[in-house]
C-alpha cells in the first residue's frame, strides 16, 4: 500500500459520514448540523482548508468542486442505520 495514498472526494466525504455516525450514532446529523456541515460541499471546505494548512495534499486534477452535489448527509445516516 502507498505510503500516502490519494481518495477521491467520494471516498473522503463518505468517510467523513461513516465516521461522524460511529463516533455520534443517531446524533450524528445533528451535530453536523450545529457545526454548520449540512451538505457534502461543506466537507469538500474542510478537506480544502486542510490542504492550504498542509495537513492534507492533493494531486493534479483535484478540484473543491468534486465534493459538491453528493448523496446528502441525511441520506447517509440514513443508508447507515
Amino acid at each position: 500500500m502507498p505510503e500516502n495514498p490519494h481518495l477521491i472526494a467520494e471516498e473522503l466525504y463518505f468517510g467523513f459520514c461513516a465516521y461522524a455516525l460511529d463516533e455520534y450514532g443517531p446524533l450524528a446529523l445533528a451535530v453536523m448540523e450545529q457545526w454548520g456541515i449540512s451538505e457534502s460541499s461543506h466537507v469538500g471546505d474542510l478537506v480544502y482548508n486542510l490542504i492550504e494548512v498542509g495537513v492534507f495534499g492533493k494531486q493534479e486534477g483535484d478540484r473543491r468542486e468534486q465534493f459538491d452535489n453528493l448523496t446528502s448527509i441525511a441520506q447517509c445516516s440514513l443508508r447507515n442505520n
